[in-house]
């Protein structure tokens, strides 16, 4: 009888031993779950965000695509109307007047300066 309450005892050693690596386990798979759906519902939240930043992108792009189109169409009118306008006036402005020079032109530098009190160079008369 011995030898079989000591196979019984093993055995039931056995099953308990057995059942608390199944419980750790279990509490092990169950702290998972629970971090797995925080995950899941952190997830949900950042698609929803990221869903209604979509949307948002997608109005702000068409407004900048309506404001380019308008800028564009204004570009041209201003192109095909005052600027227009604009360069056919300089095309038809008189050319501006030449700056008048304060002072004379200088005297070249070869030919040598009159003394003072020496007689002038001999000039033909022109009334001749």
């Amino acid at each position: 009888a011995a030898p079989a309450k000591e196979e019984r005892a093993a055995a039931v050693k056995a099953a308990l031993d057995a059942h608390d690596t199944a419980k750790e386990a279990s509490e092990a798979a169950a702290e998972e779950l629970k971090a797995a759906k925080d995950a899941e519902s952190a997830a949900k939240a950042s698609s929803a965000e990221a869903h209604r930043a979509a949307k948002s992108l997608t109005s702000e792009l068409a407004d900048a695509a309506q404001q380019l189109d308008t800028a564009r169409q204004r570009l041209e009118e201003f192109r095909s109307g005052p600027l227009v306008s604009f360069n056919e006036l300089l095309e038809r402005s008189a050319p501006l007047p030449e700056p008048e020079c304060e002072e004379p032109p200088a005297e070249k530098p070869d030919a040598p300066a009159p003394e003072m009190g020496a007689a002038a160079p001999d000039v033909p008369d022109s009334k001749a």
